[in-house]
């Protein structure tokens, strides 16, 4: 917002803050999303109750999962200190991207026969390897 202002003065630094905070709205709607995948499949599994996979009739979700994801979201947005969420999450996220690249890497030199990937890395391996390495480099940022 305030170098959209110093540069193109207060309609780009509102279009920026705008921007933004589309932004982090879509991110959030998409953790909320994958967090209740996670619930979800540990109802599968029954690490939790099963009570979980209960999919809603109208919108095939599993809608327990979400509300007690979004629940929790909520609960620690209230409760929590928004500086230590937000590090936090930042934090996770750059180590999810990191395993998620070191996965790659792995299952393409495992290359078990169910494996069969749709899609081709370009340059790889070194993409992945360049994933791996910068994900973690930028926690020490996180941290900071």
């Amino acid at each position: 917002d305030e170098v959209g202002s110093y540069i193109q003065g207060a309609a780009m630094g509102g279009a920026l803050l705008f921007g933004g905070l589309l932004a982090t709205a879509s991110s959030a709607n998409a953790s909320i999303l994958a967090s209740s995948r996670i619930n979800f499949a540990m109802g599968r599994d029954r690490i939790v109750t099963p009570a979980l996979n209960e999919i809603h009739p109208k919108y095939g979700t599993p809608y327990r999962a979400i509300g007690i994801t979004g629940g929790l979201i909520l609960l620690f947005i209230v409760i929590g200190d928004l500086t230590l969420l937000s590090g936090a999450a930042s934090g996770l996220h750059l180590i999810i991207y990191g395993l998620l690249n070191l996965a790659l890497i792995v299952m393409r030199y495992v290359n078990p026969e169910e494996y069969t990937p749709d899609f081709v890395v370009p340059l790889y391996p070194l993409m992945p390897i360049l994933g791996v390495v910068l994900s973690f480099a930028l926690l020490v940022f996180v941290a900071v």
